[in-house]
């Protein structure tokens, strides 16, 4: 028995196979080129939707975004890897129909198009809300750092500016003084003598590189800036663990059932303490639901944030950051709100005793004066003077957190394998560690480009690619119906379920 053989590479064919016989009717890039066609791309925003009377005819931007997203949908997202891709793959052949624009054209469509990329991905986030895809009971929110397109050594921070020109100061003053005595010497061999037009030169350097150092002290501060990148201006050193990396950190919303990303938002925040409420808002915003429930981790644990969060109708399950103390927690602390007293550990009371202000938030401070003889002292305080307990003015909504988690300890699970499930797959799967352009406008269309091509990838997976088509169909059919003929009658047709 021999093996099984391939075809006859130049046997002609009476009846040569079109491109679409060979794209099954399950393949994914169906649904790309089905969903670009529905889309209004002249009310999002995308240029050149009108070709000019003269000159060269450019690229449609449809075809252009049906080739970005398939390459970010399959983890291709260099343009020059994009433009080898339109000779040799048969699938962006048929999505395209065989168009090889250039690198300089595929990388221009992307700079040029932020506006409408970033509604082309408001727009399918929509879609999955009509589906039904975002009804889960919690909506996760978490933070990753992604590199940024430069090198941690174009990072300055005030600390290194300074270090750096004391050491210029001292070069320089090292060779004029070497300059100066070589001029008191007298007459001596050839290889004795400095060269001064080399050491002057080499002063020279030093002085345009202590002028570049002293402009960026100033700027930082005058815009209390605590560090300058001289590359990518708006990263900044992230540190996570024992690791520093210039980036971004990537904050994203996801829904708890379907692991779809609701939001992603693009920041140089170096934790993530001040970014509950901006987040959840804006998640609560998109779905335009009067009430959500938000899932973090205690890295987000902030009292201005979650009283924000509260006022807006959006619960919060946060966990603060355990202390390590040998001493009596404050949960050993009973709280009695009818007399505005804590109870300690031995039924001793702790009143207040003064009211302060302290980062913006105001604190009553409760004292217990009966500390003296008492057995449990050594436990719970070492202070002189009693023990004292710390109680913000809305310090009930966060007990009644505290409460909620202990009765659902499992929600820290859920928030884990909602939320890093989307990271993982997008740093690991995908490849996407690090971001190829610089400047939060740039960085923030990959992302979308990045997020839109995964959520597109999870709703295939879940709905079907028919199944999906079907559904596009049905929420743009008038439309793809005129669309057929908007050229020929030359009428305008604006179509969008962006609201």
């Amino acid at each position: 028995m021999g093996y099984i053989e391939g075809e006859n590479r130049y046997q002609r064919t009476m009846f040569p196979a079109t491109l679409n016989e060979y794209i099954t009717k399950d393949n994914p890039v169906r649904v790309i080129d089905k969903l670009v066609d529905a889309f209004d791309l002249e009310f999002m925003g995308f240029k050149k939707m009108k070709p000019a009377e003269t000159g060269r005819p450019p690229y449609k931007p449809g075809d252009l975004l049906k080739l970005y997203l398939y390459g970010y949908y399959n983890g291709i997202r260099s343009s020059r890897k994009l433009e080898r891709e339109c000779k040799r793959n048969i699938e962006i052949m048929w999505l395209i129909k065989k168009l090889t624009p250039s690198h300089q054209t595929i990388s221009e469509f992307r700079q040029k198009n932020k506006k409408g990329i970033k509604n082309a991905y408001k727009e399918f986030t929509i879609i999955c809300k009509k589906l039904g895809l975002y009804n889960g009971n919690y909506k996760a929110i978490d933070g990753s750092r992604f590199k940024a397109d430069t090198n941690i050594n174009n990072i300055y921070t005030k600390n290194t500016v300074n270090k750096e020109l004391r050491k210029i100061e001292k070069n320089i003053e090292k060779y004029l003084k070497e300059l100066d005595k070589n001029d008191k010497k007298e007459e001596k061999e050839e290889k004795e003598k400095v060269d001064k037009e080399k050491v002057k030169e080499i002063v020279e350097k030093l002085k345009k590189k202590q002028k570049k150092l002293k402009k960026m002290k100033k700027e930082m501060d005058d815009e209390d800036k605590r560090q300058i990148s001289t590359v990518d201006k708006d990263c900044k050193v992230l540190k996570k663990n024992s690791t520093s990396i210039p980036g971004y950190n990537i904050q994203i919303s996801v829904d708890n059932d379907s692991k779809l990303v609701i939001l992603n938002e693009v920041t140089n925040d170096v934790n993530d303490k001040k970014l509950l409420y901006k987040i959840a808002n804006k998640t609560k915003k998109t779905l335009k639901k009067e009430e959500i429930e938000v899932l973090a981790d205690k890295g987000y644990f902030s009292k201005k944030n979650i009283k924000k969060c509260y006022d807006e109708n959006i619960k919060t399950y946060v966990p603060r950051e355990k202390l390590k103390k040998k001493n009596f927690s404050r949960k050993e602390f009973e709280y009695d709100p009818a007399k505005d007293i804590y109870k300690c550990p031995a039924g001793k009371k702790l009143k207040e005793y003064r009211k302060q202000k302290e980062r913006g938030l105001t604190n009553k401070k409760y004292k217990c004066y009966e500390c003296d003889g008492c057995e449990f002292r050594k436990k719970c305080t070492t202070s002189k003077t009693g023990r004292t307990i710390l109680r913000w003015e809305h310090e009930d909504i966060i007990e009644d957190i505290e409460e909620k988690l202990e009765k659902k300890p499992d929600l820290m699970v859920v928030r884990k394998s909602t939320v890093e499930h989307v990271f993982g797959i997008i740093k690991h799967s995908f490849g996407y560690r690090y971001f190829l352009t610089r400047g939060f406008e740039n960085v923030q269309t990959e992302s979308n480009l990045m997020f839109l091509s995964y959520n597109l990838k999870k709703t295939i997976k879940m709905v079907g690619v028919e199944e999906i088509i079907e559904k596009i169909e049905k929420f743009y059919y008038l439309f793809l119906k005129l669309a057929n003929f908007g050229k020929i009658f030359q009428f305008p047709y604006k179509n969008s379920i962006i609201s």
